[in-house]
């Protein structure tokens, strides 16, 4: 068995700027792309559906103010970082422990909520699907309206 020739080598796919240090913890700037890299995902789901509920005038500017304010926080958490390896070691120096708590719960809640809308937009789009099962192996047709909430 031998690989295919028209496939790209393994080695082409390693990234030059994965730097550690001494306690094998990824630097800032790895972290960043990760960040960008999973949130680029969430992304690709709700942009088609922000742009039809926005139209394409007001979605394009609301698009460039995120990219406005996404390139100014990248390029100050890079700015600020100096030499440091990893950026907690900044929010503690700069900060001490109280802005390093912070700091890691505002990173923790930008993690949150992608997942939170990703959760979101899953589950109306899989919600038909539900449906179907249901009328497959039950016979029962039914309809969205039997799962609303009564809160009479």
């Amino acid at each position: 068995m031998k690989v295919p020739e028209h496939l790209v080598p393994a080695e082409f796919f390693l990234i030059g700027f994965a730097e550690t240090d001494a306690d094998g913890k990824h630097g800032s700037l790895t972290t960043i792309f990760s960040c960008w890299n999973a949130m680029a995902g969430t992304g690709i789901v709700c942009m088609p559906w922000a742009f039809q509920e926005a139209g394409i005038v007001l979605g394009l500017l609301l698009t460039f103010v995120a990219f406005l304010i996404s390139f100014t926080t990248c390029w100050m958490v890079i700015k600020t970082a100096g030499n440091d390896v990893d950026y907690t070691e900044t929010l503690k120096r700069n900060f001490g422990h109280k802005g390093w708590v912070i700091g890691m719960d505002c990173f923790s809640v930008n993690l949150y909520v992608p997942i939170l809308i990703f959760f979101q937009l899953m589950a109306q789009n899989l919600f038909p699907v539900l449906l179907f099962i249901i009328e497959l192996f039950t016979g029962q047709d039914r309809s969205a309206s039997d799962f609303a909430p009564n809160w009479r």
